[in-house]
């Protein structure tokens, strides 16, 4: 009889255990979380633009027999902005005008090289590997420094001709980027032996054009 009552107490503790597990499921309602980024659409927004680029010192040289070569002394930077929602892609141009003293003298044969650059985007945008710009590398125009080193090479004029320097694929390119040329990466500037010494500029001009380059 003891045997008996204690297998039916065993019982029911079981069924108990049971009971409480199945009041003990989850249970679980979906929703959804919805955001819509929109970009400005206000009369003159700004959405692609060059919001900062850095003129370029190239210093100082003896007159010698030979070419002069120079590089920036200092690091110089491009800042491009692109805040289009669709992010359809640009491309950055630039050419090199004539370079004259004061006194109105002119160099002859004047050269700038641009090598590749390093880009860079404000912190903890997603997904910058992906999104990052090209700098064009064209084949032929070589470093004055470095035979290995190529870039974009352009010939200072009064009537310059515009070189794509930097190029961002359709999805590419949105956001801030910043093209930087360190000491270390240095744009070139190259004077042929020949020109009359004095204090010379030229203008550098940089142009932003909506889409990418066809190469």
């Amino acid at each position: 009889m003891k045997k008996l009552l204690l297998f039916n107490v065993l019982i029911l503790s079981v069924m108990f255990l049971n009971d409480k597990e199945a009041f003990a499921a989850e249970i679980g309602e979906s929703k959804k979380a919805s955001v819509i980024l929109t970009q400005d659409e206000s009369p003159g927004a700004n959405l692609l633009s060059i919001t900062q680029a850095s003129n370029l010192n190239f210093g100082s040289k003896s007159i010698t027999l030979d070419d002069l070569i120079f590089k920036t002394t200092e690091a110089s930077t491009i800042q491009i902005t692109d805040l289009r929602g669709s992010a359809p892609g640009w491309r950055l141009s630039v050419s090199l005008g004539e370079f004259t003293s004061t006194d109105n003298k002119k160099l002859s044969g004047v050269q700038m090289f641009y090598p590749s650059a390093n880009f860079s985007t404000v912190e903890g945008a997603v997904n910058s590997d992906i999104r990052k710009p090209v700098s064009v590398t064209n084949s032929s125009d070589i470093s004055f420094t470095d035979p290995n080193v190529k870039g974009v090479l352009l010939s200072a004029s009064s009537t310059p001709s515009s070189q794509v320097l930097i190029n961002a694929a359709n999805e590419k390119g949105n956001g801030q980027w910043t093209a930087t040329y360190a000491l270390d990466n240095s744009i070139e500037l190259k004077v042929p032996s020949g020109n009359f010494a004095g204090a010379y500029s030229a203008n550098l001009t940089y142009t932003l054009t909506d889409g990418p380059s066809a190469t």
